[in-house]
């Protein structure tokens, strides 16, 4: 009996190792292929930050709620990409080791829209209009909605600097709404002329205190700076009449700024349709989410801003009876498995809110520092990080 077992035994043996001989040359064969046909590399090295842990994206629930049914934009300002192209940068998709045009990437990586800034007359040229006609071709193109951002200078219009276009820099109060109107019409008509449809604008850029400063300065000007947004907003509407008009606040953890704002607003009569928000939850931390009764929280995580910003919007989508869009958000891509945590919460968050009607990502193309902004979503060798995932979900 036990010569028998023995004798099982020294077979089963015998099987494993042939089956161990077996795989041992299936190796060999494969690492030889290798050597014959070698895999092309990337164009350049490929660093990966050092906490990066693949992250698979949450399945959004699925709901009856007609409330969460609304169109969804899933987007992302690329104004710097024909800037980037002339200087030798490239971008590549997921799974393609050739480049491909940077409009084209984004649209691979499940996006379904496009934030353009207008500057009027910008030195180099780059985001004026023949610029942005370029870039909205492409788009347009690619069958993807269009945002136009007007900045309403020559530069980069922020809450810390609204500087009137050179050519209007002696004009009264007057010229300007008069300025304002026609540089929105063209603009506005160029792009209709090329068969270019416009789904949203935004008329000015980070406008929590006004725009085209002094004139339009909202604490010392409120009246003249809503004549500007009027303005503006007619002229799109007599180019494309279903237009959404967007109001842009960049601090939008500051509950009583964005209030007071949007009270002038609703003072003298301006119809614009959705309330436009940033989001860079990594920048407001350590600031105070000021409420209106007076009371603030201060934020101490990315998580805390999350939280506050959409608890804010949802308090002021259901003060004026409008919906809102993130035009700006953004994370640090040096922690890139910790910012594609963040940006999936917001965009799980805005979609689940039921009057969020999109997310745009600010300049996601932007990698090794350009323009030196941080919050690029690409690696240096052109290729995207996981933290552009949220938008293929």
């Amino acid at each position: 009996m036990i010569r028998h077992l023995l004798y099982i035994w020294k077979l089963k043996c015998d099987e494993l190792k042939s089956i161990t001989g077996l795989c041992f040359v299936v190796c060999l064969s494969l690492m030889a292929a290798c050597r014959n046909d070698p895999v092309p590399t990337p164009p350049s090295p490929s660093p990966v930050p050092a906490d990066s842990v693949p992250i698979v994206p949450p399945t959004p629930p699925a709901t009856d709620d007609d409330s969460l049914t609304l169109e969804f934009a899933k987007g992302a300002d690329i104004s710097w990409c024909t800037q980037m192209e002339s200087e030798g940068h490239r971008f590549y998709d997921w799974n393609n080791r050739e480049a491909q045009e940077c409009t084209l990437v984004m649209k691979s990586l499940g996006m379904n829209a496009i934030r353009l800034r207008s500057w009027v007359n910008p030195p180099g040229d780059y985001c004026g209009m023949d610029d942005l006609l370029e870039k909205a071709r492409r788009a347009a193109g690619l069958g993807l909605d269009l945002m136009i951002d007007f900045h309403y200078s020559d530069s980069m219009a922020t809450i810390d600097n609204q500087s009137k276009p050179t050519a209007w820099a002696s004009h009264t109060y007057q010229e300007l709404r008069h300025d304002v109107e026609s540089y929105t019409s063209d603009v506005l008509n160029v792009l209709k002329g090329n068969n270019i449809s416009v789904k949203w604008i935004q008329v000015g850029n980070e406008t929590d205190e006004g725009l085209l400063w002094p004139e339009g300065g909202i604490q010392r000007h409120p009246d003249q700076y809503a004549g500007l947004l009027s303005s503006a907003i007619q002229a799109a509407r007599g180019v494309f009449p279903e237009v959404s008009v967007v109001v842009h606040l960049s601090r939008s953890y500051d509950q009583q700024r964005c209030k007071r704002h949007l009270d002038v607003l609703r003072q003298y009569n301006v119809d614009y349709d959705l309330i436009g928000l940033s989001l860079y939850p990594s920048e407001a931390i350590n600031q105070s989410f000021s409420f209106q009764n007076g009371s603030s929280v201060t934020m101490r995580s990315e998580e805390d801003a999350i939280a506050y910003m959409m608890q804010n919007m949802s308090y002021l989508c259901g003060i004026y009876n409008k919906n809102a869009l993130f035009v700006e958000v953004g994370v640090p891509v040096q922690f890139e498995t910790r910012g594609t945590l963040l940006m999936t919460n917001i965009m799980m968050q805005a979609r689940e809110s039921g009057i969020c009607e999109g997310v745009f990502y600010w300049e996601p193309e932007s990698y090794d520092g350009w323009q030196g902004y941080d919050k690029g979503a690409f690696l240096s060798n052109g290729h995207p990080t996981q933290i552009l995932n949220a938008f293929g979900m």
